[in-house]
């Protein structure tokens, strides 16, 4: 009797588990195709770009399983993370030996500080020891995003080896302070500008540097957060099924927003980019991953400079450490690309990026 259960339970575990494979390897198909689709026409496609590296893993988990258990259908995931194979150096590389410089190296630093909120010190203190780590690092030039400051002036004085600087700020009343981009270099700043964004504190600014008698143009993005309370989520999670779905249903709606937003954002930054006669370095915090229509877009043409030159993992957000990728240097496909650092130090809530390129 007990035996005769046992084979009538078989089939249906096997129909489950192939069903189980095919939903995931079928998100994970659609989190490839988001990078093709503007979330403005279809919204849904863009959360399992947001979930790739989730997904991914679950479908591993689910060929190890099938090939443990011998299942015939262990072919469906295996052909679904396939394409992987392509995208998993935007977000992990093996060793990569640093490139012997055949003309004249620049170093760059983007750095997301968050207004100085995740320190562990003082927002003074933060600022003396982001300042001893550009001393440390000594790149060339500089896009911090997310700069707060009571005191525009103080840049000379926190940054004294950059005689040239782009300061956008936006002005809170209370608490009298600025928060915005800025961009700090050792050459000489010819020009600058900045593209609004409508109806938000985010925003791009460029500038066009000379070196060695050619202008170069540097844009640095602070791009739409999708403002998602990670701590809020946990206390949800811990709470009542109906608190965490309601969270859910709140956090998508968020991520919804932000993605249309970001996608309106980043079309005015390439028609800006379109216009400009010199070659363009766009960097900065562009709250998405490789595995977005945003990043695709921006990236197109061009060399993301961890995918040339970084070794491990490419993470650059502090939280669920090393799966969030946001912060970006990307640079005409004509550069160079000699060395590319994630530097996992403890100013902010995001880790700064360093490169290293000769411009040609």
């Amino acid at each position: 009797m007990g035996k005769s259960k046992k084979r009538r339970r078989l089939p249906f575990f096997s129909i489950s588990f192939r069903l189980t494979l095919t939903v995931f390897a079928v998100a994970l198909i659609l989190s490839y195709l988001s990078i093709f689709v503007n979330p403005q026409n279809f919204s849904l496609i863009s959360f399992f770009g947001l979930y790739y590296i989730p997904i991914a893993l679950i479908n591993i988990a689910l060929l190890v399983v099938a090939v443990l258990r011998r299942s015939k259908a262990g072919w469906i995931p295996l052909l679904a993370l396939l394409p992987s194979l392509f995208f998993a150096e935007f977000y992990f590389q093996f060793a990569n030996k640093e490139i012997i410089a055949e003309s004249k190296e620049i170093k760059m630093l983007t750095y997301n500080v968050g207004r100085f909120q995740s320190s562990p010190i003082s927002p003074d203190q933060t600022i003396k020891s982001i300042s001893a780590f550009v001393s440390e690092t000594s790149p060339d030039i500089i896009t911090f995003q997310e700069f707060k400051t009571k005191d525009t002036n103080s840049l000379r004085k926190d940054f004294p080896d950059y005689p040239y600087s782009q300061k956008r700020f936006f002005h809170f009343s209370k608490g009298n302070y600025y928060v915005g981009n800025v961009i700090l270099s050792k050459y000489p700043i010819k020009f600058q500008g900045k593209i609004p964004f409508e109806q938000t504190t985010n925003l791009a600014t460029f500038v066009d540097i000379e070196i060695d008698n050619k202008l170069t143009r540097v844009y640095n993005l602070h791009l739409e957060s999708n403002s998602i309370s990670l701590t809020s989520l946990i206390k949800k999670i811990a709470g009542t099924y109906e608190e965490f779905s309601q969270e859910m249903a709140h956090v998508h709606e968020r991520v919804k927003t932000s993605n249309s937003k970001r996608s309106d954002q980043v079309q005015s930054v390439i028609e800006h980019i379109r216009k400009c006669p010199y070659n363009s370095i766009i960097c900065g915090d562009f709250n998405d991953t490789p595995m977005s229509y945003s990043f695709r877009e921006l990236y197109r043409g061009r060399k993301d400079t961890f995918k040339e030159a970084g070794n491990g993992f490419a993470a650059t957000y502090t939280t669920l450490w090393p799966f969030l990728r946001i912060d970006y240097i990307l640079t005409p496909d004509s550069y160079n690309i000699i060395n590319h650092q994630t530097r996992r130090v403890k100013f902010s809530d995001h880790y700064p990026v360093l490169a290293k390129f000769t411009i040609q």
